[in-house]
C-alpha cells in the first residue's frame, strides 16, 4: 500500500488547497516490474478495467 500525505498549497490563495503528496517507494523488483506489465497489457487490450460492477448497473 502506498502511503503519502495531504500539503496546502501556498499559492491557493483564500480559499485553500490541498495536494496529496506520495511517499518515495523503492525500486520495483524485476519480478514486480514483469507483474506491473502484464496488468498494463491488460488494461490496453481491454480485458482489465478499474470499474466496479456497480458502474455497469
Amino acid at each position: 500500500m502506498r502511503r503519502g500525505h495531504f500539503e496546502r498549497d501556498a499559492d491557493s490563495g483564500d480559499r485553500p488547497i490541498f495536494r496529496l503528496r506520495w511517499a518515495p517507494e523503492e525500486q520495483l523488483s524485476e519480478h514486480e516490474r514483469n507483474h506491473a506489465q502484464f496488468v498494463r497489457y491488460l488494461i490496453a487490450s481491454g480485458r482489465l478495467t478499474e470499474l466496479t460492477e456497480q458502474a455497469y448497473q
